[in-house]
């Protein structure tokens, strides 16, 4: 799987994301916002998730609380005995990205200032990576442990990506255009080429 040069922006929820945001629609719960990420992540495969920039926005979205969710592992369809290949792989969403490269992706919460938290991806505020549970291990962690792992080499962590108040909103950031982030002009000439007259 490959997902490269995009932009993903989580300023928008509702009652329904607002209800699920601490799991509580799947009968558990958990720290606020786990429930409603940004970006939700299963599995184990070979996986690219470069030069993307990814904006949360909790103040319009209250219910975004982290970056990634997901099923660790796809651990709830492994078998008991997981084959060969896959010498690691627990309860902890970390260990999904082992086979995956995430890299030279821009990071920005903009609402850092406002709800402040040392954690990578911008949610579990008092929440540890211990202490939030083996299924939310890489969710709380910090940046700095996020690196640790081999993960977001040469990415960007809150730097605003510049995006234009034009109808395409494109990222102009030179921090951004630096990693190799390409703003996709060619939308300016999609769809229809006619104008109805009258």
């Amino acid at each position: 799987m490959q997902f490269d040069n995009n932009v993903l922006i989580a300023e928008r929820d509702n009652a329904y994301y607002r209800e699920g945001g601490n799991h509580s629609r799947g009968g558990k719960t958990g720290p606020w916002g786990l429930g409603n990420p940004a970006i939700t992540w299963n599995g184990y495969t070979p996986a690219h998730f470069r030069r993307n920039v990814v904006v949360v926005d909790a103040t319009a979205a209250p219910s975004r609380g982290a970056w990634f969710e997901g099923r660790p592992c796809g651990a709830d369809k492994l078998p008991h005995k997981p084959p060969a290949g896959i010498a690691k792989c627990s309860g902890d969403l970390g260990d999904s990205f082992l086979r995956a490269n995430v890299s030279a992706n821009l990071w920005f919460n903009r609402t850092a200032a406002s709800t402040p938290t040392p954690t990578f991806p911008g949610g579990c505020v008092g929440v540890s990576a211990t202490a939030c549970g083996a299924t939310h291990g890489c969710s709380c962690r910090s940046w700095a442990q996020w690196r640790a792992t081999g993960q977001g080499e040469s990415g960007l962590w809150q730097v605003d990506p510049q995006l234009g108040s034009g109808r395409l909103r494109l990222v102009s950031s030179p921090a951004a255009l630096a990693l190799g982030i390409e703003p996709l002009t060619e939308l300016v000439r999609a769809g229809a080429d006619w104008e109805i007259d009258g």
